[in-house]
């Protein structure tokens, strides 16, 4: 997934599902999605401005956990990506490029969101 990603250019933020996959849903024929850790290295293998854990309290049966998501994420990808937890039906809305950027993967992207 990643190269077909990256042949996108520079991709400034994700909503990104995190309520995973295990042998529990796949009995339930819950196919599943990414882990909280693959989501987590994908946002920072993509040098995400932004990323919103998703999926996580959509369905009682099917849950996640966006804290460890964004614990994770932290620990791993320190001050590289931004994990936005909006709540229900908050707006999120994302800055245009600020003059002042910051060099990321050889092009330039905003220094902050």
């Amino acid at each position: 997934m990643l190269p077909r990603l990256q042949a996108f250019g520079p991709i400034d933020a994700a909503l990104l599902p995190i309520n995973g996959r295990d042998g529990a849903r796949y009995r339930r024929q819950c196919i599943g999605n990414m882990t909280f850790q693959e989501a987590a290295d994908l946002a920072g293998e993509l040098r995400l401005r932004a990323v919103i854990p998703g999926h996580w309290d959509m369905f009682a049966d099917n849950p996640g956990d966006p804290d460890a998501f964004a614990d994770y994420l932290d620990a791993k990808y320190t001050g590289l990506v931004r994990c936005l937890r909006p709540r229900l039906l908050e707006p999120v809305v994302l800055s245009a490029p600020a003059p002042e950027t910051a060099e990321r993967n050889g092009s330039h992207v905003p220094a902050n969101i």
